[in-house]
Order: C-alpha cells, then sequence, then structure tokens
C-alpha cells in the first residue's frame, strides 16, 4: 500500500511521515527539526527550481505540528554546519527530532555528501569533503548520538550527480545514495 500512495503523488511521503509524526507520543519532551533547502548554487553545479520551496512547505507544516523549526534557505557550508549546530544544541532527552534536506546530493567512494550552495566542483572525490557536507559524519551522527528518543532523517535530493556531469571518473557516474545505515555508524 505505501508503494501505491508515494507513486500517487510524489509528496505522499511527507505526508506519511508527517502521520507517523502525529502517531508519537503527545507527551513526548519537544519536538524540534532542521529544515535545509538549496535551490542557488553555482552554474558548474547547477541550479534547482523547488528544493526551497519544499522545504518552507515542509518547515510551516512541521510549525503546525508543534515542532520548533530551523529553516535555513540557500545554505552555505558553513551555514549548514551553524544550523546543524543549533539542532543538536536544542535537542533533549526524550525529545523528537527531524532532519530535512532538499537540494543536491552526490555519493562518491560510498559515502553521501549533501551539497552547500556555495560549493564549487572539485576535481576529484578525494577533495568533496572540502567544501561538501557529509552526510554521516555530520547530520546521522548529530542524531544518532543526541538524546532525542524518536529521530527522523528525510533526504529530498537530485539524483542526478552534477560530478559526473563534469567528469565520468569523479562521484562513480552513478545515480542516488549509496546505502547507510545505523549499522554503518562508528560506535552504534
Amino acid at each position: 500500500m505505501l508503494s501505491s500512495i508515494i507513486k500517487s503523488n510524489k509528496h505522499s511521503w511527507v505526508a506519511f511521515v508527517c502521520l507517523s509524526v502525529l502517531s508519537l507520543p503527545s507527551w513526548s519532551a519537544q519536538k524540534v527539526a532542521l529544515v535545509i533547502g538549496n535551490n542557488s548554487y553555482l552554474p558548474e553545479i547547477g541550479a534547482l527550481s523547488n528544493p526551497v520551496n519544499d522545504a518552507v512547505a515542509i518547515d510551516q507544516k512541521l510549525k503546525s505540528m508543534g515542532f520548533e523549526t530551523i529553516l535555513l534557505k540557500n545554505g552555505t557550508k558553513n551555514q549548514m554546519l551553524d544550523a546543524l549546530d543549533d539542532f543538536k544544541d536544542k535537542l533533549q532527552s526524550g525529545s523528537t527530532a527531524i532532519f530535512y534536506y532538499a537540494g543536491h546530493g552526490v555519493e562518491a567512494n560510498g559515502k553521501n555528501y549533501l551539497i552547500p550552495v556555495d560549493a564549487k566542483m572539485p576535481r576529484n572525490e578525494d577533495r568533496y569533503s572540502d567544501d561538501f557536507f557529509d552526510m554521516r559524519e555530520k547530520a546521522m551522527q548529530a542524531m544518532l548520538y543526541s538524546a532525542a528518543e524518536n529521530k527522523i532523517l528525510i533526504i529530498d535530493a537530485c539524483r542526478d550527480n552534477p560530478a559526473a556531469k563534469k567528469s565520468r571518473g569523479i562521484g562513480g557516474g552513478g545515480r542516488g545514495f549509496a546505502r547507510t545505515g545505523i549499522d554503518d555508524m562508528p560506535n552504534a
């Protein structure tokens, strides 16, 4: 049933997550969300048209559900790191945490990266961590090691690898992210 819901509307998964969050105990200490939408990339990466609008819509929905939100539109790497620090500081024992990202993403050597708007396309994938936002080392670890009881990570990343446009050898040329789970995390 879930797959038919997802196929019927590109934002149905948001409704599913919202319903799941609504089913969480109402006594949950606090509900905090970090919502990031990146559209305005440098030409070498390529602009997107909807991520900021999607992030604003998610932000409004989460606020209507009682979440305290941190909304970042067109974030640079430093702004994304600062917003993540603010998010981590707000998480308390028993809280519900949601990390939402819409924008470009890329996989290289089994690592998944979210792309800030100020990122330049590196010449080789060993330099991705210089400009890109490592999803596992930043977002996933922040949530895994937080005191939050309920942790939800939603990534709505463009599946076209901008690195593949520049060079077939960078980023593996694939579409999508590498599989990453809690078992892949250090000390999990």
